[in-house]
């Protein structure tokens, strides 16, 4: 009987002891100072939201007692932005960087105790793609692309967040869209007619990002006729000077075109040493499209243009001469020759007002073929050129070119005399 009591006394005596290390264990725990704490101290995030690998970025949050994100960048997302006591994987995201610039931010949490815990967070910039159909868009008075779409319109393609802006006082042009996404969007543009006798001109930008790409729109005036009378000549080269220097230089400055197969094909280089006086006289009448080619050669009374590898053209470099507000339709005449068998042929072009008749479009003349000199037997020929273009006024540029211009390789050596503009009957 002694012998069962004392195991009795054992008994609850174990059960009375391992009680009270519970109550103690759960104590001691509630007196435990505040405890948060994360497994990454740094994360970081491509440009679409995700990590490297293409998943969320993670980490381990662990506490004594609830918690709550007390603050986070606006463009990260969590899967948890709350909990209570115990461990939980943090799963971070974010939306895609279309910014133009990385991105830095702070994921804070806090303990119900007050105690927080950072996590920085940081995400690459989306590399810009950008293509715009176009970098200028002339219209006419009323409003339609020169180029001869009633709808004036351009296409953007990128794979970034854009919108566009429009200076103030431009109101007399509206887009259809002033914002968009990702992919291929085209805004069309509508332009009031212009009753003024000037012309109008406004820079949109497209913004992307930090970066901006301008597009400029010019819109020509309502101009009334010049009082100059149909024959009056606004333009006139001939090369005299060109023909004095071979007269001077028959050696080095010979006429190639009016020798049998082209033999006599001596010329100066416009940009060489000592042809300066050369330069000069050139540069009183015209201008050279690509001076960086150094391929505009002196002959006997006209120009030879154009190398292996390098094309250019001549614009005409002073405004003709009528006055503000108005305009006049002109012809374009000038003689031209290709080298031997060279495929080129030429093309005028214009710039700013006016529009050439029957031309690719408003801005081009179609080309003009050389004559072919298969022949070796005779001298190259000449050929005379002529083209219509009504509107012009003082603004407008008037270039001669080979339709190659621009090409990086091959031979368009061609050559040119007697440019004159002159006027014709012009209407309103």
């Amino acid at each position: 009987m002694k012998l069962i009591n004392k195991f009795t006394y054992i008994a609850l005596s174990a059960v009375l002891f391992c009680g009270l290390a519970v109550l103690t264990s759960c104590d001691n725990e509630k007196d435990a100072p505040p405890y948060i704490d994360t497994t990454e101290n740094e994360i970081v995030l491509e440009d679409n939201g995700l990590t490297a690998d293409g998943t969320p970025a993670s980490f381990q949050l662990g506490a004594n007692d609830a918690w709550k994100v007390v603050y986070a960048p606006e463009w990260v997302q969590l899967n948890y932005e709350s909990g209570d006591r115990g461990r939980l994987t943090i799963h971070v995201t974010a939306e895609e960087n279309y910014t133009g610039e990385d991105r830095y931010g702070v994921i804070e949490f806090q303990l119900n105790g007050g105690k927080p815990e950072q996590v920085g967070v940081s995400q690459k910039t989306k590399v810009l793609e950008m293509e715009i159909s176009t970098n200028s868009m002339p219209l006419d008075k009323e409003g339609i692309d020169i180029y001869g779409s009633a709808t004036p319109s351009f296409s953007i393609v990128t794979n970034y967040e854009w919108s566009i802006q429009l200076p103030e006082g431009n109101d007399w042009i509206t887009l259809d869209h002033n914002d968009g996404h990702p992919g291929t969007t085209e805004i069309k543009i509508t332009a009031e007619p212009n009753s003024t006798n000037q012309a109008r001109e406004a820079d949109i930008l497209v913004v992307a990002g930090k970066k901006t790409f301008p597009i400029s729109i010019r819109q020509q005036g309502t101009y009334t006729p010049d009082a100059k009378t149909a024959g009056h000549v606004y333009f006139s080269e001939t090369f005299d000077w060109a023909h004095e220097e071979a007269l001077m230089y028959p050696d080095d400055c010979q006429d190639q075109v009016g020798s049998i197969n082209g033999k006599n094909g001596k010329t100066k280089p416009l940009y060489n040493s000592g042809n300066e006086h050369l330069r000069s006289a050139f540069d009183n009448a015209l201008i050279d499209l690509n001076p960086a080619g150094s391929c505009i050669y002196v002959a006997d009374g006209y120009l030879k243009l154009g190398k292996g590898s390098n094309q250019t053209g001549v614009c005409i470099k002073n405004p003709l001469d009528i006055p503000q507000g108005e305009m006049a339709d002109v012809e374009l005449t000038f003689t031209f020759a290709k080298n031997g068998t060279d495929k080129v042929t030429l093309s005028v072009e214009i710039e700013n007002d006016g529009k050439i008749e029957n031309g690719k479009h408003s801005l081009i003349s179609t080309p003009f073929e050389p004559v072919n000199n298969s022949d070796k037997n005779i001298n190259w020929q000449w050929k005379d050129g002529s083209i219509k273009i009504k509107g012009v006024t003082a603004d407008t540029r008037i270039m001669i070119r080979s339709t190659q211009f621009g090409l990086g390789s091959g031979y368009y050596r061609w050559f040119l005399d007697n440019i004159k503009v002159t006027r014709i009957d012009t209407t309103n």
